[in-house]
Order: C-alpha cells, then sequence, then structure tokens
C-alpha cells in the first residue's frame, strides 16, 4: 500500500496517516526542525516572463499533470482545510 502525504498541509496528512496506521503522531518532536509552511509567489510571478512561463509550462506538463494527479489521491485534501498551513 502507498500513503501520499501532501507537504502544502504536512502536519494534518502526517496526523491522518497515524490515525489510519493506528499510531501516535507527536508532532512537536517528529518535525520540530520543519520551518513553518509559508506562501511563495507562482511560478508566473517568480519567472516575470510570460512566454517562458509557458514554455516551461508546456515542457513540464507531464510533471505538472503528475503532480496534480498526486495532490488530488494524497491522504488529506488541503484545499478542503479551513486553515492550510
Amino acid at each position: 500500500f502507498t500513503f501520499i502525504l501532501d507537504q502544502a498541509c504536512l502536519n494534518e496528512s502526517l496526523i491522518a496517516l497515524g490515525q489510519k496506521l493506528n499510531i501516535s503522531v507527536d508532532l512537536s518532536q517528529d518535525i520540530r526542525h520543519l520551518k513553518q509552511h509559508r506562501i511563495h509567489m507562482t511560478a508566473r510571478e517568480r519567472l516575470a516572463n510570460d512566454t517562458l512561463y509557458e514554455f516551461v509550462r508546456r515542457k513540464f506538463r507531464r510533471d505538472i499533470e503528475l503532480y496534480e494527479w498526486a495532490k488530488s489521491q494524497s491522504i488529506v485534501d488541503c484545499s478542503k482545510l479551513d486553515n492550510p498551513k
């Protein structure tokens, strides 16, 4: 079996995984070294060039599709959380 965790809501995903496996997850000890998730600029904003952005998007289309599929299969749907981290 495989569990997919979305790093956008890693804490919630780890808790859900622990519940599925019937184990206790103490986030204060396990991932205390990780920085709190920050919202970054979009790829388009970082590139600041629409032509380059469209080229990169086409070039990595399959990778983007795989990423989107993996997010849809994640143990927690981060987009449905009230306060995503």
